[in-house]
């Protein structure tokens, strides 16, 4: 039986789902143009919430509307809650929400309420943010859709490794999860994935199952080596010879 590659199923899935999501998009796209379109025919006037969040346009809705400005203390309230002690941005730590003449201030030295308000109400400042991002680097997505990988092709080529944790609409998000961690490995770098686990409290009990029976050598794939001997077909001799007329024996009984 031949074995499937499990690789090219796995990258064939994902960019099935990639031109599920873009036809989505595209789809949206149009709908939105003939809602519109409807919209100035009609000349309805749309209350509520039209923008997306990383706009500009979010904070003037929120200055002209208290309904929306409490709106927006709360999730600063909100996120005071959760951050209760801000941490200082690292200098790893590249700020796509704050302009670069602006990363001294206090709003961009803390992961703050403040920041991630500011985050929520500014648009993304990629292209000025992928300067730093070296050429050979590897780019680890952490958001609830990966949507970089195209933008990181255009802007590196094959230069750069792009790996997403998630991918939206997968039937099983835990498993997109841990092939990105192998990936991860793959790229060159060790991740912990202990941390996945509870802690394993030692010595184990009498009952826990050996592992050493499902760890097996795979054969199913052949590999040429630098020296490929077949043993079975070798040819082999003893040999004996007196040498006692080139060396001199001595007598055991001394």
């Amino acid at each position: 039986m031949k074995r499937k590659n499990t690789k090219k199923v796995v990258k064939k899935n994902e960019e099935q789902m990639r031109l599920k999501e873009r036809e989505r998009m595209q789809n949206d796209f149009e709908g939105n143009k003939l809602f519109w379109k409807w919209v100035k025919e009609t000349k309805h006037i749309i209350q509520g919430n039209i923008y997306d969040i990383h706009n500009e346009h979010v904070e003037m809705i929120w200055d002209e509307n208290s309904i929306e400005e409490r709106w927006r203390e709360c999730f600063e309230q909100d996120m005071w809650q959760l951050l209760t002690n801000p941490k200082a941005r690292s200098t790893k730590w590249i700020s796509s929400s704050v302009p670069e003449s602006e990363w001294e201030t206090p709003l961009a030295k803390y992961s703050s309420a403040e920041y991630h308000t500011n985050n929520l109400l500014n648009s993304v400042l990629f292209e000025e943010s992928t300067k730093y991002i070296p050429n050979n680097a590897i780019v680890i997505e952490i958001a609830p859709h990966g949507l970089l990988q195209t933008i990181i092709k255009k802007s590196f080529g094959s230069n750069c490794t792009h790996i997403s944790l998630t991918l939206r609409g997968h039937q099983n998000s835990a498993e997109f999860l841990l092939a990105a961690v192998g990936k991860i490995y793959s790229a060159g770098l060790l991740p912990k994935v202990s941390n996945l686990y509870p802690p394993v409290q030692y010595p184990v009990s009498r009952g826990t199952a050996s592992l050493s029976s499902l760890v097996t050598w795979d054969h199913h794939d052949n590999w040429k080596t630098a020296l490929d001997v077949d043993t079975r077909k070798l040819n082999w001799a003893r040999l004996f010879e007196d040498f006692s007329d080139f060396f001199p024996l001595l007598d055991g009984e001394g």
